[in-house]
């Protein structure tokens, strides 16, 4: 059956003050964006076993395949730069299928990518059905969702470099942990293979004299099996 789709564009106005809240990234774009879940498309490269497609396709960014969802709802989307996709030679190969020769994520994003960041929906389970019911274009999508994507990305990038650091000192103090005992061990005496052979003679005069005297072997009698 043929789903009707409800297709719709975010006001310009309403991406103006997200724009505001948001920033620009360098290349004059919106950091953040607001996308319909029925419309919103990027590219990638795969095998759909459903229609027997294999090849490069337009896929919908709300499920990552060829068919919109049902319900449909905004989505705030964030861009993200293309140093965040690595180098381009290594994009390539990591997201390469081995069978197809295909990229799964499509071409390298040179300019940037806009990925979802929130689906501003809630969701119910009403009489046994789960519904998605989307939220409408509030001040709550500026005043509350995009602070907290901001707040959240800095928070993980203080994370990563506090972690970095922790690692930068940790390899520091192994290095001079090690570099302390090799100069411990060069200020010991070194011993002569003459000392070794005299500790491993006296050594075995213990044991024989051990093995000779009951005494010293007593509480040491290994117990029967079980």
């Amino acid at each position: 059956m043929q789903v009707e789709l409800e297709v719709k564009r975010c006001p310009a106005h309403f991406q103006e003050r997200i724009t505001r809240a948001g920033g620009l990234n360098r290349y004059g774009t919106p950091n953040f964006i607001l996308g319909w879940s029925q419309t919103e498309t990027f590219r990638a490269g795969g095998v759909w076993p459903d229609d027997r497609f294999a090849g490069y396709r337009e896929v919908y960014v709300a499920n990552c395949s060829p068919y919109a969802p049902r319900d449909g709802y905004w989505m705030l989307m964030e861009w993200e730069g293309p140093e965040a996709y690595g180098d381009e030679a290594l994009y390539h190969f990591t997201n390469r299928d081995a069978n197809t020769g295909l990229t799964s994520l499509g071409p390298y994003p040179h300019r940037g990518h806009y990925k979802l960041a929130v689906k501003l929906v809630n969701t119910i389970i009403d009489n046994g059905t789960l519904r998605v019911l989307p939220w409408e274009l509030t001040s709550k999508v500026i005043d509350l969702v995009v602070p907290t994507v901001i707040a959240a990305k800095k928070d993980t990038l203080s994370r990563r470099l506090r972690f970095e650091e922790e690692q930068r000192q940790k390899r520091e103090r192994r290095m001079v942990n090690a570099m302390e005992a090799v100069m411990k061990d060069s200020k010991r005496p070194l011993m002569t293979q003459e000392k070794i052979d005299d500790r491993v003679r006296l050594m075995e005069k213990q044991w024989a004299a051990w093995l000779r005297n009951p005494r010293l072997r007593k509480g040491f009698q290994q117990s029967p099996a079980a």
